[in-house]
């Protein structure tokens, strides 16, 4: 069953706005949902208050710290309610769940390469500054010395030989891939010791 993630606790604090954004301007852009507009419109103004108050504040005090805290949860139970309301409008449409941006429950389940099955680093993928590009961010990479990133437009393609990017900061772009192409991203963070990757379960995003 095709089923966006319903809830956004986990989201790293760097990913809100930007996965937010990319959220609000996928789900009002799509042809494929009634009113993308207006549904996504509480999340755009929550997201829009955490930013007002992040860009403002300088260095934070714990009463600023609270409130940013507030703010940014805020933003995250938005997410959760759109894809709750997403969900039960097009339940099992997975296209149309796909157009919002938002995370879909079920990623895709291509073997991975190797490692031990683990599911400790997670990626996040939104739209990159340059057009045509992905922007991923790497959550639970703690630690690691590089990031290896494996992607692929063809999922039926043995991981193996999906295409292979490696950096070291907190989000890099992958691409530029044509307009409405469907791209399948893993990642598995790297130390001076690692001799067998643990690779994030496998993401999907189409390029707008």
């Amino acid at each position: 069953m095709f089923k966006l993630i319903e809830s956004y606790v986990s989201l790293t604090n760097d990913a809100v706005s930007p996965f937010a954004h990319s959220v609000v301007r996928q789900t009002s852009t799509s042809s494929l949902i009634t009113d993308g507009l207006k549904l996504a419109q509480p999340l755009l103004e929550a997201v829009t208050a955490y930013d007002d108050f992040i860009n403002n504040l300088g260095y934070g005090s714990p009463s600023n710290t609270t409130i940013a805290d507030t703010l940014r949860d805020d933003v995250k139970r938005q997410l959760g309610r759109l894809a709750k309301q997403l969900n039960l409008t097009y339940e099992n449409k997975e296209a149309t769940l796909q157009s919002s941006g938002l995370k879909m429950a079920n990623p895709n389940t291509a073997q991975r390469p190797d490692g031990d099955g683990q599911f400790n680093p997670v990626i996040v993928l939104t739209d990159g500054s340059t057009p045509g590009c992905l922007l991923i961010t790497f959550e639970g990479f703690t630690g690691s010395v590089q990031r290896l990133v494996r992607f692929t437009t063809d999922p039926t393609l043995d991981p193996k030989h999906w295409e292979v990017a490696v950096g070291n900061g907190r989000s890099r772009e992958i691409g530029a891939f044509p307009s409405g192409t469907k791209v399948y991203v893993m990642a598995a963070p790297l130390t001076s010791t690692t001799t067998d990757p643990i690779y994030s379960p496998v993401v999907s995003r189409i390029v707008q």
